[in-house]
């Protein structure tokens, strides 16, 4: 089974988002480190939120994290955080066969309705799924409408017979 790497962003800005999901980013990461600045140290989650608040640009690494996509666990997750002065974005980057449903288009479904769910809950305003380093026109779909790359997710038992 060959992998499929993605990049599942998110979008907002620095005044509507809520950052409490950056506590378990920071609890289920092996190492977490600031790119930018990069002599900033923080050693509290306040401390974290001060810096990110205080800091027009700031560009924040979670190494080997895992996530929880609704129930499921996804290992090795990285994920970058990163704020250009009222921009905030947050991109997880992963295999979506780690989903392990038994079909792409269900993993795509599962992954789907958790972004939805992340949204909402944190306050983002939009969120795409593309593939890794896409282009602008090569996602599957965002936070508006499946987009040019759906079509391509085709479950097992849609394959035309031999």
């Amino acid at each position: 089974m060959s992998s499929m790497l993605i990049d599942a962003i998110f979008r907002g800005s620095i005044l509507s988002v809520k950052f409490d999901f950056l506590i378990e980013l920071i609890a289920n990461s092996q190492e977490v480190r600031f790119n930018y600045p990069e002599d900033l140290s923080v050693s509290s989650f306040d401390e974290l939120i001060k810096a990110i608040r205080l800091n027009d640009n700031v560009d924040l690494a979670f190494c080997s994290g895992n996530i929880l996509i609704i129930d499921r666990e996804v290992r090795s997750v990285f994920i970058n955080f990163a704020r250009a002065n009222y921009d905030i974005e947050l991109l997880f980057f992963f295999d979506i066969k780690d989903i392990a449903f038994d079909t792409d288009i269900k993993n795509f479904d599962y992954l789907k309705r958790w972004m939805e769910q992340y949204k909402m809950a944190f306050g983002f305003d939009y969120y795409v799924c593309q593939m890794d380093n896409a282009s602008k026109d090569e996602y599957y779909f965002d936070s508006h409408a499946p987009g040019p790359l759906f079509s391509h997710i085709v479950a097992p038992s849609e394959y035309p017979p031999d």
